[in-house]
């Protein structure tokens, strides 16, 4: 086979970006396919932590704890921009406790009755988390002094609470698009191919791959590829009966919601700090900060359905409530305070384990025999550990290829991680110069530095320098920088008329194009008259303080095809507490004008976007 042929990873999530890049870094070329979009899957939907995982001691399982702590600490290094500290706060009820549990779990039983944790039983466990962190950044735990618990406002059950440090990631989306133009920057550097295709279907013909295209261009392009690799998380036991691959079901996933409350008191009585508490059940749930919200998580279900169906059920979210309120029954949190739900299925390893709780976070990679090319699925994993497993799918198939590691990732930067400011106040400083220099407020800038941390200087210069602002609108869209110019390129009249099928999937709304560019123009402040008018470079997007030069700049170089995609995962507009339809109406302007979007299919658009938002998410949009 033809050196060039690439390796196909199938996935777009955390697990397929890692692997695309280290695999690129190592100088083969990749073909990244999803079905969806980039992070459509579990990534998204996640506690957004990056985590030991202290209750995997109760399970025995250390060689993890420490695998994941070492990789916490190389993702605090590598990539500052996205992964921060934070400090959790474990609140405990009693001396004693706990103990019977962690033995019988430790001798692989689930126990019949479960206790809360006593001090000593989780002081223990924080001991061998920090025996097993040695050499971490982050500082030891310890027991709060009797004042600084006097101001927590806990339930007064709480005599003691504990201090550890993990780490946040609230955007793992844009970790995810950071590790995929690295693999894309690895690939020019290397001389090798790199391509992403989104909203595209993978069928086998024989020994060759048939990658279609939902946008219509290309219709269709086959491959013989040099190996596969199977990234679909909670979709790989799908993908294998897809491939006609013989294998017995590897998956039993579970599925875990969480909701993101505006309360005001919550929020304050967190401060920088978050809450990990014992459900009666004796689950951990988080309560953590995000932003000027507070999201709380989790639950562990077992589920068999299609995970692009997973919804957040009244009972999870009054589950998450009353955890919230055992522990600050102050705040009386209810339903009616919650902004929004996400609900996301977690990809574990099959095993004779009794309870979702008990299932093994570990990943493995399975190989699969009888195939035309080496083919790998990649099965259980979290966040955390996603670059200690594409390392370990990279050098399997290194293997294969008689090949030897020539690069690694272990110390290589995540885009955007050079130079970065040592503390808050040189950050702050770095936002305010960009903001002088662009002609922004710093507020505008300080929406755009959690997406690329040092390469906001390079996308604000390339948007709004460029004169991305003023460009008149292209009769065909650019490619995504690096995608393949084919599988980007599509006419205005012809572009994304089918956006993906969790879109076409809801009901079409009615309306016309002029009610939407008039919608759009009046919430941004230009007169009607056309659908994208020329803008200030300086003017916002609807009812947010996202300058509209770097939103065309995302959608020219990051994949773009829907209202979603922008604002899901480009934008983060979902966790925005002013989204509003205009804001939506807007979007879709834009997409109209990059020719990623029909005129007449526009409204459409904007109405299925609505529905996902309130269906899916339980989104309240503001007026």
């Amino acid at each position: 086979m033809a050196a060039a042929s690439p390796v196909v990873v199938l996935g777009g999530g955390i697990n397929g970006a890692a692997v695309a890049r280290e695999l690129a870094v190592c100088g083969l070329s990749v073909w990244v396919v999803e079905s969806q979009d980039i992070c459509f899957g579990t990534t998204a939907y996640s506690s957004r932590l990056i985590h030991g995982g202290l209750r995997y001691l109760e399970y025995g399982d250390v060689s993890l704890v420490r695998e994941s702590l070492t990789e916490r600490t190389r993702l605090l290094r590598l990539a500052p921009q996205y992964v921060r500290p934070l400090e959790l706060l474990v609140p405990v009820s009693q001396r004693l406790g706990g103990w019977r549990q962690g033995l019988c779990r430790l001798a692989g039983r689930e126990p019949a009755q479960v206790a809360p944790r006593g001090l000593w039983a989780v002081r223990a466990g924080l001991f061998a988390y920090d025996l097993l962190a040695a050499g971490s950044s982050l500082p030891p735990h310890r027991l709060l002094a009797r004042h600084e618990r006097a101001r927590l406002n806990l339930h007064p059950r709480y005599k003691w609470v504990c201090s550890f440090y993990d780490a946040q990631v609230p955007f793992p989306e844009r970790l995810v698009l950071a590790l995929l133009h690295d693999a894309q920057q690895a690939a020019r550097q290397q001389g090798s191919d790199f391509r992403l295709y989104t909203y595209s279907d993978v069928r086998r013909v024989g020994k060759l791959l048939h990658i279609q295209s939902r946008h219509g261009s290309p219709p269709s392009v086959e491959i013989e590829p040099r190996a596969v690799v199977n990234a679909t998380g909670p979709w790989v036991d799908a993908v294998l009966a897809q491939l006609e691959v013989p294998a017995q079901p590897l998956l039993a996933g579970t599925k875990g919601s969480h909701l993101l409350t505006y309360h005001p008191l919550l929020r304050a009585a967190l401060g920088k700090r978050g809450l990990y508490v014992e459900a009666p059940d004796g689950r951990p749930v988080f309560i953590l900060p995000f932003g000027e919200a507070t999201l709380v998580g989790t639950t562990d279900e077992p589920y068999t359905g299609d995970p692009a169906e997973a919804r957040a059920t009244q009972p999870e979210l009054e589950y998450l409530i009353d955890s919230v309120n055992r522990v600050l029954p102050s705040l009386q949190l209810s339903l009616d305070d919650i902004d929004l739900h996400y609900c996301g299925v977690r990809p574990l390893q099959r095993s004779g384990r009794s309870t979702p709780a008990a299932r093994s976070r570990r990943h493995a990679i399975e190989e699969h025999c009888g195939m035309p090319w080496p083919l790998v699925s990649l099965v259980g994993g979290k966040l955390t550990t996603c670059r200690q497993l594409a390392a370990e799918a990279a050098d399997r198939l290194l293997a294969r290829f008689d090949l030897s590691r020539s690069h690694g990732t272990s110390d290589r930067l995540v885009p955007g991680a050079e130079d970065y400011p040592p503390d808050e106040e040189a950050l702050l400083a770095a936002c305010d110069r960009l903001a002088s220099q662009h002609g922004l407020q710093p507020e505008q800038v300080r929406l755009v530095w959690p997406l690329y941390g040092t390469r906001t200087e390079s996308v604000l210069a390339a948007a709004l320098g460029s004169g991305a602002g003023h460009a008149a609108p292209p009769t065909r869209a650019a490619p995504a920088e690096g995608q393949d110019a084919g599988t980007a390129a599509s006419s205005s009249g012809t572009a994304n008329l089918q956006a993906g099928g969790h879109v076409d999937s809801l009901t079409a709304g009615q309306g016309s194009p002029d009610a939407l560019a008039s919608m759009a123009n009046r919430a941004s402040g230009v007169q009607s008259g056309s659908l994208a008018p020329a803008k200030p470079r300086s003017s916002c997007l609807a009812a947010t303080n996202w300058p509209v030069a770097v939103v065309r700049w995302i959608i020219e170089h990051e994949w773009v095809w829907t209202i979603n995609d922008l604002v899901e995962r480009r934008l983060t507009l979902l966790y925005d507490r002013g989204l509003s339809q205009a804001t939506l109406a807007q979007l879709a302007s834009l997409l109209v004008e990059a020719g990623r979007l029909a005129p007449h299919d526009a409204t459409r658009h904007v109405e299925a976007a609505r529905q996902r938002l309130v269906e899916h998410f339980g989104k309240r949009l503001a007026p």
